[in-house]
């Protein structure tokens, strides 16, 4: 609960308008409608025109909302060092609110922050697939146009290996010796 429901709270609790509690306290009609926090001199007004709420619940929401002595309501007016503390308190809970804040905006900032890197590493990972799947195409082109070549050359080499073995058949036949003859005869002149 902020500090503005509370103030809510007060108007409710004394049955009144909103409009009659801004006079009551000196303020703008409607300002509870567009602030989201009150200064420590709405504060003092307020616990001015309304002794019996607790400066301590007004600002943290700590306590109870009325102040109570044995169970019975002080209708005496704040003393100012009650007032001095809850300007304090008020200007305390202000600087935590400031902290928060600037903690809040850190946090986003570094949140943006990381969006980015991520958005940056995530493009680089689509950059880095798109270049691997263009080299894979790649090779394997390179590895179909090896294949072919490989191929053509074996046909080639059959072609020739068939066209070598005609002609030694031819040859042997035209000299009518059989290939097994033609071995022995090799072999004998090479003694």
């Amino acid at each position: 609960m902020t500090i503005i429901d509370r103030v809510k709270k007060i108007i409710e609790h004394e049955g009144i308008s909103t409009r009659q509690f801004c006079i009551k306290i000196g303020a703008a009609n409607g300002f509870l409608d567009k602030v989201k926090d009150i200064g420590s001199e709405k504060v003092s007004n307020i616990l001015y025109a309304y002794p019996e709420i607790s400066p301590e619940w007004l600002l943290t929401g700590n306590g109870e909302m009325l102040k109570e002595d044995n169970n019975k309501i002080i209708n005496a007016e704040p003393s100012v060092s009650d007032l001095f503390k809850a300007v304090g308190n008020l200007t305390e809970i202000m600087k935590m609110s400031a902290e928060i804040e600037r903690i809040k905006a850190e946090a986003h900032a570094e949140s943006i922050r990381l969006n980015a890197e991520i958005e940056k590493e995530k493009a680089e990972t689509e950059r880095i697939k798109a270049e691997s799947s263009a080299e894979s195409i790649r090779l394997n082109a390179e590895n179909e146009k090896l294949k072919l070549e490989n191929e053509r050359l074996n046909a080639q080499s059959n072609d020739r290996n068939s066209k070598t073995m005609e002609y030694i058949i031819s040859s042997l036949l035209a000299s009518g010796k059989t290939p097994h003859e033609k071995k022995r005869t090799t072999s004998e002149n090479s003694l």
